[in-house]
């Protein structure tokens, strides 16, 4: 074959090769991915969270009865011992609580405040402490321990035989109408299927009642224990009547503080229980000096002398030293309100330690 031939075909492709139009480039177009749109919603500015603000320690209330320099307590007015110028046995209570805080015992401020009011001064501070009704429940308020208890008695001459309610069968008995002595009174003597001859009083009418019995006209009068015993000395012949105890309890008395603050009524409590239990120890305020140097462990933890109970509860280690120096044991106010020193020697009975048949004891 010429090589001719061969050499035009060659020409003619080089040819097709140039006049060809060169091949179109393809641009891809973008995915959101690949360009993000610029006129999207912005994310939300997020909030920074702020610092917290550290939260205060609460103020022991103990700072606060110091800082004022005396401790408010609540007593009730309507109690038979009540008086507005003079200590009575609730106000020799608080007394010795300012004798723990303060070694003061006359650092305090007592106001007359009949229940409701009194819950409303704790659950609004204006009180520390009330002394009150400890067997009822009492929202948001504590009840402390149990340092008098309330009962209904009698009065009868002692030539008679009355000692028992089953001695006053058929007898004419002077009563308050519609008091608590005269339901407790009547609940008993049914109980007893005693029958008596009830003569009643309004309750305003006490100086009547007690008049009339001291004229015969009645064989017994029943009232409460403490105003039998501030009446007895006055009725013509004190020492020809007897004031009998029907053991009708009318009710628990103690103190009663708000629920805000724990140590504030373990304080409350530790007062009133190093009273009774100086008592059932024997420690009074004229052995004291003494005490402080007797080997019996228990007595040295009571007056501080060993352990560390007062700093636990946030106060001096003898803090019982101090309020045994200042206002006695529990059996010493008590003589001092009821027995002998106050002139009406009203017997213990049921406010007598348990360990003498009472009711009165420290854990």
């Amino acid at each position: 074959m010429s090589a001719k031939p061969i050499l035009i075909a060659c020409v003619v492709c080089l040819l097709a090769a140039c006049s060809a139009p060169a091949p179109e480039t393809i641009v891809a177009s973008p995915t959101p991915t690949e360009f993000p749109t610029l006129t999207s919603t912005p994310s939300p500015t997020a909030i920074p969270t702020p610092t917290p603000t550290p939260t205060a320690t609460p103020v022991p209330y103990r700072a606060i009865v110091r800082a004022r320099e005396k401790v408010i307590c609540g007593v009730d007015p309507a109690r038979p011992d009540y008086s507005d110028s003079e200590a009575n046995f609730d106000v020799d209570i608080c007394r010795a609580l300012a004798a723990a805080l303060f070694d003061n015992p006359d650092a305090i401020e007592a106001r007359p405040l009949d229940g409701p009011a009194a819950v409303a001064a704790l659950q609004a501070s204006e009180i520390d402490v009330y002394f009150g009704p400890t067997d009822r429940d009492l929202p948001g308020l504590h009840t402390g321990p149990t340092l008098f208890i309330d009962a209904t008695g009698a009065i009868a001459r002692t030539d008679v035989g009355i000692r028992t309610i089953a001695d006053l069968k058929f007898a004419t008995v002077c009563l308050v109408q519609d008091s608590i002595d005269e339901r407790l009174f009547n609940e008993a003597a049914a109980a007893a299927r005693v029958e008596v001859q009830p003569f009643l009083f309004n309750a305003d009418d006490s100086d009547e009642m007690y008049k009339t019995y001291d004229q015969g006209r009645c064989d017994a009068v029943v009232d409460n224990r403490v105003r039998l015993a501030q009446r007895l000395p006055e009725l013509s012949d004190p020492r020809g009547q007897g004031l009998i105890d029907l053991t009708l309890i009318i009710g628990l008395r103690g103190p009663i503080t708000s629920v805000s603050d724990a140590n504030w009524t373990e304080i409350v409590a530790a007062v009133s229980h190093s009273l009774i239990r100086a008592e059932e120890l024997g420690v009074t305020s004229s052995n004291l000096e003494a005490a402080l140097d007797s080997d019996d462990p228990a007595v040295r933890q009571l007056l501080g002398v060993e352990g560390n109970i007062g700093t636990s509860l946030g106060l001096v280690k003898r803090f019982v030293t101090r309020i045994i120096a200042h206002v006695g044991n529990y059996g010493e106010i008590y003589d001092r309100h009821y027995g002998a020193e106050a002139g009406l020697d009203l017997p213990r009975g049921p406010n007598a330690l348990l360990k003498e048949d009472g009711l009165i004891a420290a854990p």
